[in-house]
C-alpha cells in the first residue's frame, strides 16, 4: 500500500527533472528516471502511478512502455507547497 510520503517522493523526483522549465507541465519524464531520482525500484514507481493519476497529480502517456509522466498543475502545486513546508 502506498503512503503519502512515497507519492510525494515520486512527485518531487519528477519536479527535480522539470522544475527549471518555463512550464514544467509540458515536459515528460521517463518512469526509469523517476525511479532513479526517487531512489525507488521501478516496479514500486509503476505501482504508485494509479493513485497519482487518480488524485490528478500526474498524467501518463502510454505511447511507449513504460509510460512517460507529466506533472499536472495540481501536482506542481503540491510539490511546491511541500518544498516550502520542509
Amino acid at each position: 500500500m502506498e503512503t503519502i510520503r512515497e507519492l510525494d517522493k515520486v512527485l518531487a523526483a519528477i519536479y527535480s527533472q522539470v522544475g527549471a522549465q518555463v512550464d514544467p507541465t509540458d515536459h515528460p519524464v521517463s518512469v526509469a528516471s523517476v525511479s532513479l531520482f526517487a531512489n525507488l525500484p521501478l516496479e514500486e514507481v509503476l505501482q504508485l502511478l494509479p493513485p497519482l493519476r487518480e488524485e490528478g497529480f500526474v498524467q501518463c502517456s502510454f505511447i511507449g512502455e513504460p509510460p512517460l509522466l507529466y506533472l499536472t498543475r495540481m501536482g506542481l502545486a503540491r510539490v511546491r507547497r511541500n518544498s516550502h513546508a520542509a
